[in-house]
């Protein structure tokens, strides 16, 4: 879609200050998720829950497609926070960053960086697009892994077998920096237990 002006941002909120400092805080000082104390635990997720009820933030669901690709070229978001149980943060070492890096113009690199190990990275350069959830109506970033490779000691190679893979994201709230994914641990809506997975941008 053509890059279009973005729309005016959301007003601010108490709930969404405290969470863009507490994420702001995690990516800063690179913590890690499951070294977090249960009380601050409860305190973010109340704040998500919050924003995910109020809907104060843009207006995913009337923004044009050109709008959305306004908000994300140049940003890069870090996958801060997930309630997901099979969530990749919850399998991967400690201090692993996951990251989407997008230009606003259907390019993307998403990549998986651990610190203090053998294996530096797996990243890809990715194709993305934005769809619309056939239940909600709000956006879905669509990607397919083009160029996708592991980085061992110094040396990068090839994975082929990922090529052509797809993946997405929901945005289920956004207001520029926070991006709130939200979803079932059943797959379908309303089917298990809610989930929630944080993205967070530092140069929103």
């Amino acid at each position: 879609a053509a890059y279009q002006r973005p729309p005016p941002p959301p007003p601010p909120t108490f709930a969404a200050q405290e969470l863009r400092a507490n994420l702001q805080t995690m990516s800063r000082k690179n913590y890690d998720l499951r070294a977090l104390p249960q009380a601050k635990k409860d305190e973010i997720e109340g704040y998500i829950k919050t924003l995910l009820d109020s809907e104060v933030g843009y207006d995913l669901v009337a923004a044009s497609e050109g709008q959305l690709n306004a908000l994300l070229a140049g940003k890069t978001y870090r996958l801060l926070y997930s309630t997901e149980k099979m969530s990749m943060l919850a399998g991967l070492p400690p201090f692993t960053k996951i990251t989407l890096a997008m230009d606003g113009q259907g390019a993307m690199d998403y990549e998986l960086s651990f610190a203090d190990n053998w294996m530096k990275n797996i990243k890809t350069e990715c194709r993305y697009k934005l769809n619309r959830s056939s239940v909600t109506n709000q956006p879905i970033l669509q990607f397919a892994y083009e160029k996708p490779s592991v980085k061992l000691f110094n040396f990068e190679v090839p994975l082929p077998f990922m090529k052509d893979k797809t993946n997405f994201v929901l945005m289920a709230w956004f207001d520029g920096s926070v991006w709130i994914e939200e979803g079932w641990e059943g797959g379908e809506r309303g089917s298990g237990d809610r989930f929630f997975n944080v993205y967070f941008s530092d140069n929103a």
